[in-house]
């Protein structure tokens, strides 16, 4: 099946202008026709961009996702999904933190009475 880009763009839920940033990339690589210089898009490309936008909601920045996409090794995925877990684990325990010390602020200053709060500086 072929699409147009304005088809293309609607049905992966992108703009215009996004799908040419996936040319540039060189993540898809559409027929273009020379009588009106229409780019066409194919289902590989649909699985393609499906894949990318996929791997770039765990995270991963659109050039990862580029050459998650392109031939790879199962080696180099797999270790492309490790480094993210870890760096995923080290945000979590760092948000973890943040909020372990928010609440503990709460309960100090839920003891501390108002009047004292509002000319108090923290």
């Amino acid at each position: 099946m072929k699409y147009t880009i304005s088809s293309f763009a609607k049905m992966q839920g992108l703009t215009v202008d996004t799908v040419r940033q996936y040319e540039k990339k060189k993540i898809i690589n559409p027929y273009k026709d020379k009588a009106n210089n229409y780019r066409y898009y194919s289902n590989y490309d649909v699985r393609k961009v499906s894949t990318c936008k996929f791997y770039s909601s765990l995270g991963f920045s659109l050039s990862q996702a580029s050459k998650m996409v392109s031939d790879i090794s199962s080696h180099e995925l797999s270790s492309l999904f490790d480094k993210q877990a870890y760096d995923i684990e080290q945000k979590l325990k760092f948000e973890s933190a943040k909020l372990n010390m928010l609440n503990k602020y709460k309960e100090y200053f839920s003891f501390i009475p108002d009047k004292i709060n509002k000319n108090y500086i923290y």
